[in-house]
């Protein structure tokens, strides 16, 4: 991966903040939960919505770092008979798959965000607003868009063979 600039680079930073945070938060909810359940009899009221809400701000928060790092679950079938200008092509149809995909979820779930705006959508238990978090899905899947249009402009335009 290439050095990025330092607003990217703080970026990365806080999204791996949001990550790390919340997969920790989660532990947290997890064990205080079963503590409470089976030692107290009170187990945290709408732990299994904040987890749902938190398991979603854990995935698109890590998705621009994954995006941008090339790190996706692939299968290397048939790399090793590509020449090497049928692999940058493949690349090539991968990032534009990658982009498509990351356009469609971005447009999809803000529809969906602001929909929930304006319904006023809450939990059922906790009662916890949705749009927020929806609104954080759509931005880190855009996100992920703008990663994928860094990393074709780089295979493209500057003919990258890495």
């Amino acid at each position: 991966m290439r050095r990025i600039g330092a607003p990217f680079q703080l970026v990365k930073l806080v999204l791996e903040a949001i990550a790390c945070t919340n997969l920790f938060l989660m532990m947290v909810l997890a064990f205080v939960d079963v503590v409470g359940r089976y030692v107290f009899n009170a187990p945290v009221h709408g732990a299994y919505e904040i987890t749902q809400i938190m398991m979603g701000i854990l995935t698109f928060a890590a998705l621009p770092l994954v995006t941008v790092r090339q790190e996706h679950i692939s299968v290397s079938l048939i790399d090793g008979i590509l020449s090497s200008r049928a692999r940058w092509i493949q690349q090539i149809i991968v990032l534009l798959a990658a982009g498509s995909t990351f356009a469609f979820l971005a447009w999809v779930i803000g529809g969906l965000a602001v929909q929930t705006h304006r319904y006023g959508d809450v939990t059922m238990q906790a009662h916890i607003p949705l749009a927020p978090f929806r609104y954080f899905m759509c931005a880190m899947a855009a996100g992920s868009l703008v990663a994928v249009l860094g990393l074709l402009y780089s295979h493209v335009v500057r003919n990258d063979k890495a």
